[in-house]
């Protein structure tokens, strides 16, 4: 029963392709856009604009949390490693005799271990070990403007 109908609207179709000067306009200007990849730039446009499907958020979401995850302990384990190459067993040593016991600051402690302060300071929280916000920069600041520290920081 389908099929039947499928050939006569394919057969319509046809005829309607050859004669209709707006159709085959159409098709011409779509294959140059396809051709100069401005189809795809206007699709993925129109499909940024569309919210997507609830199910497609949740996939994202659990996608994004794994990759997140993974590149965190990553990161994690590289600092890790730099704590071992600079003599300590575990990366909370480091940050106990470094920053606790040291006093190491925040950007020395990125330096030292090739990272962003904020993954220092993720660590620091992690671990219990502060950050200790009286030894922060606006801190230490602050105190010189009030004349508790010698000079300008």
């Amino acid at each position: 029963m389908g099929a039947p109908l499928i050939a006569e609207q394919a057969d319509r179709f046809r005829v309607r392709l050859a004669e209709d000067e707006r159709l085959q306009r159409g098709i011409e200007a779509a294959h140059a856009l396809a051709v100069s990849g401005d189809l795809q730039r206007r699709a993925r446009e129109l499909a940024a604009e569309r919210p997507p499907s609830l199910e497609r958020e949740r996939q994202l979401a659990r996608s994004g949390a794994a990759l997140g995850s993974a590149r965190a302990q990553r990161y994690a384990s590289a600092r890790a490693a730099r704590a071992r190459e600079r003599g300590y067993a575990r990366l909370e040593d480091y940050y106990r005799e470094r920053y606790v016991r040291a006093g190491a600051t925040l950007d020395q402690l990125a330096v030292e271990l090739a990272c962003h302060e904020s993954a220092v300071r993720g660590d620091l929280k992690r671990f219990g070990l502060g950050p200790d916000r009286g030894r922060s920069h606006g801190a230490r600041w602050n105190a010189s403007k009030r004349g508790r520290l010698p000079g300008p920081i």
